[in-house]
């Protein structure tokens, strides 16, 4: 779990980032303190369902694709890369390439279900 909780702390991070926010705007999004959403980016507490939920909602993303941007994070580097002094940064790129894909890919969802729903009228 504290790895999780380690990783997931780290992705919330850059998508904030990415996204612009502070942490207090980011807390503000959610509906909790700012020094209980730094707790979050430290791996300081466990996390609710719901929590994920709200935090991914604020990136455009459904739970369950955050869960997987975390779960990649947690898959060890290959040997090569570790040799490469620029796969950090090459990582953090494609985390958020990935973090797009996934909200691409549930707003493809979203709009097939969309178009469904009207040819049926």
């Amino acid at each position: 779990m504290k790895v999780f909780l380690s990783n997931f702390s780290k992705v919330i991070r850059e998508l904030r980032l990415e996204k612009g926010f502070s942490q207090e705007a980011m807390a503000h999004e959610i509906g909790m303190s700012p020094s209980g959403y730094g707790k979050i980016e430290r791996g300081e507490t466990d996390l609710t369902i719901s929590k994920i939920e709200s935090i991914a909602q604020v990136f455009g993303l459904t739970a369950s694709s955050l869960i997987s941007i975390v779960d990649r994070e947690n898959k060890p580097e290959s040997s090569s890369a570790l040799e490469n002094p620029c796969s950090g940064q090459f990582s953090k790129e494609q985390s958020v390439l990935n973090a797009a894909v996934l909200r691409l890919q549930d707003a493809v969802s979203i709009l097939a279900e969309r178009v469904s729903k009207l040819e049926k009228m």
